[in-house]
Order: C-alpha cells, then structure tokens, then sequence
C-alpha cells in the first residue's frame, strides 16, 4: 500500500514536471496559431523530446513528418499551445469529465457544425473542449463531444435595466449589450430613437445576437507541418521564402529570434494548407445604421402606418339587400370586383367589405 502511494505521487510529480517543461518553452505565433518550439540538441530522440515536454508524439510527426528517426541539431520542433492547455486543464481539473469523455473520430466531409448536431449540442460546445478545433478539423481527428447538461452557459434570457450616459446612442447600447435596436425597441414600446438620450432607462435582454448566429464555410489557409531547410552558401531571406513559396513574413515567423543566416544551421520551412472552416456569425441589418433605417424598424415594430399609406387607403363597403333586385345586385358585385382586380396595379390599399 505504500508503495502505491510513492509510485502515484512520482506519477503526479512527473506529470506537473512535464507540464512545466512545456510552459518554459518560448513561443511563437504563424498565422494567428501560438506553438512551442524547442531546438534539437545532440542525442535527442523524438521519444526523448515528447516525454520530457509532455506532448503527444502523435501530433509532433503530423506535423514533422519523416521526423520519428530523422531529426538534426539545430532543427525547430513544434507543438501547438492550444492542445498542451487543453490537455492540462482536463488531466489537472477535471479528471471525472475526462473518464466520462466521449469522443468521436471526424470522417471525411464532416464539419464542426454536422457533428454538434449528431449530439445535441452546439458548436461553441464542441469549441469548449476541443479549443484547436477553431482552427479546423481533419478526418481521423478524435473530438471530445459531451452531454450539453454538462456544459453550463449564463443565463442570457434575463431583462436588465440600463441607463443611457451622456452621448450614447441607441445603437452604441445594442452593440455593447450584444443585440439590435429592433430588439430594444420590442422591449420598450412607445420609445423612439427621439426619445431615447442620457438619463433614459430602457429594457435590455443580453445577448439575443446570439439566437441569430449563422454559419458559413470559409477558405483559410494554415499551417499543415513544418519541414527543415539547411541553410546554403549566398541564402537569403527572400530566396528562401521564393524557393518554397511562401512569403519572407511567414518564412521569420517559423523561425522568431534568428536574425543572422549561417550556412549549416537549419530553418524551419512552414508548409501550408487551404482548409475550409465554419463561421459563426451574426448578419447585420443595414436599417441600423441610417436614420431613415431606424425609422423603418420603428414603424415595423410598432405598425405604424405612414401617412402616404393613409392617404393611398380606401374603405369600401357594399350591403345586398333580400328581395327581388337580388340578381342585379350580384351583377354590380361581379362588376365592382373585376374593377377593383384591374386597380391592383395601382398605389391603392382598398379595404373592401361586404354584407349580405
């Protein structure tokens, strides 16, 4: 039994060991994506260099290929820091969610967005626990996908009261409370962008932009891997980056702090892929930004009807008697509304009613 104890301390010990070694790492950013880098030192073993970090060799050859029995001095290898984070918050703080993961390895042609819809939840859930997954997904690739009764959200269906401050404009507090001037005005009926300014109290409901998200695919070109480049006699930066088509900015953001360029020491050549990713995003009504716009959703709020429309609207009412004009009076009718059919064409609202 004590024995037991020594070796899962050790375990434990080891574990934060290896998370510490990973965060002393420095780190760069290619593409909007953070990594460690860590230069290869005589004897080094990828199986060495991944224990010794913590990281999954796995994702070091996917993106080193050739890397497992290859790899030389001076050589830059790369981990991504989204999935050592991930890792060390699901082994550190929740150790019951890990045992109770489901995964789900991604097949071809799926996306973010089907694979939510297969369980029930949304995309910012799959986001929650798979944070890499914002930067797209392959096939093959294992997601943790769990029960959205797990995933606790913020209550956004509470109404808050808000005063308006000096020079705040209705759409300047829709947007800072993550929703639209229609919305507001749904919610404070009777006020009217004349009415609202400093020191008016309106009924905000947080964040409805979120109940109109859509989503769209987008091109985006990233990272896939990285391969290694020996630097030659007369290299430069720009026949490098040309040579491997890439740009000088991308070629120096694979290779932070390396100023001088040595003949025989190594350059990490980033190699990129154009993957399509889902967006979520929340479609802008043009009507918010003009005066004549808020007007409009005012008046389609409200139903208000323009003066224009009430001068273009016309009563009409026919009665029908009983008796013995009967026949003629069905013929009027025919008449009127064969009259009535060739004004549709017309700048006419005609309310016809008729009584028997």
């Amino acid at each position: 039994m004590k024995l037991k104890s020594i070796t899962l301390g050790s375990m434990m010990m080891l574990s934060l060991s290896t998370i510490g070694a990973s965060e002393n790492l420095p780190m760069t950013e290619i593409q909007g994506k953070q990594y460690y880098y860590y230069e290869v030192q005589k004897n080094d073993s990828l199986y060495g260099i991944a224990k010794r970090m913590g990281w999954d060799v796995a994702i070091i050859v996917e993106a080193h290929p050739g890397s497992e029995n290859n790899l030389r001095k001076g050589q830059r290898i790369y981990y991504p820091v989204d999935t050592t984070t991930a890792t060390s918050e699901v082994a550190g703080t929740q150790p019951s969610q890990q045992l109770d993961a489901v995964y789900h390895e991604v097949k071809r042609g799926e996306t973010v967005y089907s694979i939510a819809k297969l369980y029930g939840l949304t995309p910012d859930d799959i986001y929650a626990v798979n944070p890499s997954a914002h930067y797209g997904i392959k096939a093959g690739e294992r997601l943790v996908v769990q029960d959205s009764k797990m995933l606790t959200e913020a209550d956004e269906s509470t109404v808050v009261y808000y005063t308006a401050h000096e020079g705040e404009s209705m759409l300047d507090v829709a947007q800072s409370f993550s929703t639209s001037i229609e919305d507001i005005l749904r919610l404070n009926p009777g006020l009217s962008e004349s009415d609202f300014g400093e020191g008016v109290t309106v009924r905000i409901q947080p964040n409805t932009d979120r109940m109109k998200e859509e989503v769209r695919s987008i091109e985006k070109r990233e990272v896939d891997s990285f391969a290694p480049y020996c630097i030659e006699r007369n290299d430069t930066w720009t026949s490098i980056a040309e040579a491997h088509g890439i740009t000088i900015q991308e070629l120096r953001e694979a290779n932070e702090g390396i100023t001088e360029l040595k003949k025989g020491r190594y350059l990490s050549i980033p190699v990129f892929e154009t993957v399509s990713i889902e967006e979520r995003y929340v479609p802008e009504d043009p009507r918010e930004f003009t005066l004549e716009g808020r007007q409009e959703l005012y008046d389609e709020v409200h139903h208000v009807t323009t003066e224009v429309e009430q001068e273009q609207s016309v009563d009409v009412t026919i009665m029908l008697t009983v008796g013995d004009n009967r026949n003629r009076e069905a013929e009027f009718l025919r008449g009127m509304l064969v009259a009535v059919d060739e004004m549709k064409q017309n700048p006419y609202k005609i309310n016809l009613h008729v009584y028997d």
